[in-house]
């Protein structure tokens, strides 16, 4: 028979495990990878051996999980990656209170003192005091080292304007117990308005496109518009920069009829927003007024 000895069983994180040099015949379970290794006196061997460990450095194709396009694996056991799979934390949210995503350009985002909130999926995952949130587009780190809360007051700095169209982004990140880090992002974005709705007169000014009832954010002419609300023999008007290019087809949405006979382009007008900033826009109208309501278009 063999010489008998005392087995020592210890238990803690991989971590600390990769600290020390186990014993011979040594045991350690590591309690964030439920996993079991024995010491040699050289090393410290996972039971089971390599074979038990998953490596694929194909970049995956979908998100899947907690598992997103683009990631590899490298050694990875059944535990981390069926933890990666279904209990990876993730942010659900992560936004600024009171804070419209999109905004007509000139418009601002109110600086100094903002409230930023956010959710969080398997936040046991989550490793404490890890939570940064960045000022992406200013390269500026609002919070460092934080509690995963919630919930943070933080001042952004100064009041935020753009007077063309842009994005400016804000981040949150944290650190999990793979360990790896995962973010959200909380983006902002000034766009132009295009203007539409009924208007009496053949020609139109700067401050009467303001008066048209009905507008959307966007970055093309591209859009289909819904005109409502006729209350008379009015023409359609729809207005939008001229930085988008212009009109060649307008149709019926429904029965893709053509209507391009049916407008008129009026021509390009100088316009400020109710911001203070002017731009070119072209403007189109129908080539008749119309007691019509309800009238669907779309712009190609």
């Amino acid at each position: 028979m063999g010489q008998l000895i005392p087995i020592k069983i210890r238990r803690g994180t991989k971590a600390e495990l990769d600290t020390i040099l186990l014993d011979f015949c040594e045991l350690c379970f590591t309690t964030d990878e439920e996993l079991l290794y024995i010491g040699n006196g050289v090393a410290n061997i996972l039971v089971g051996g390599s074979g038990d460990l998953f490596t694929n450095l194909n970049p995956t194709i979908y998100d899947v999980g907690g598992i997103l396009e683009g990631e590899t694996f490298t050694s990875q056991t059944l535990s981390q990656m069926l933890n990666r799979l279904l209990y990876n934390p993730t942010f659900t949210n992560f936004e600024i209170i009171g804070q419209y995503a999109f905004l007509e350009v000139g418009n601002i985002v109110r600086g100094d003192e903002r409230i930023f909130i956010w959710d969080t999926a398997n936040p046991s995952s989550i490793v404490p005091n890890t939570i940064k949130i960045e000022d992406i587009t200013a390269s500026v780190i609002l919070l460092d080292l934080g509690a995963n809360t919630g919930e943070e007051i933080i001042d952004i700095g100064a009041t935020i304007k753009y007077d063309v169209p842009a994005t400016h982004i804000w981040q949150i990140s944290a650190q999990n117990t793979i360990p790896e880090y995962f973010t959200k992002q909380f983006i902002v974005e000034w766009k132009w308005k295009l203007y539409f709705g009924f208007y009496s007169n053949s020609t139109i000014t700067s401050s009467d496109i303001l008066t048209l009832k009905q507008s959307v954010l966007t970055y093309t002419y591209r859009e289909d518009l819904f005109f409502e609300d006729n209350t008379g023999n009015n023409y359609l008007y729809f207005c939008f920069p001229e930085s988008f290019g212009n009109v060649t087809h307008i149709f019926n949405p429904d029965s893709n009829f053509d209507m391009t006979s049916d407008f008129t382009y009026v021509g390009i007008v100088s316009h400020t927003n109710e911001f203070l900033v002017t731009t070119n826009y072209h403007v189109w109208r129908s080539t008749y007024p119309t007691y019509g309501t309800n009238i669907n278009i779309s712009l190609a």
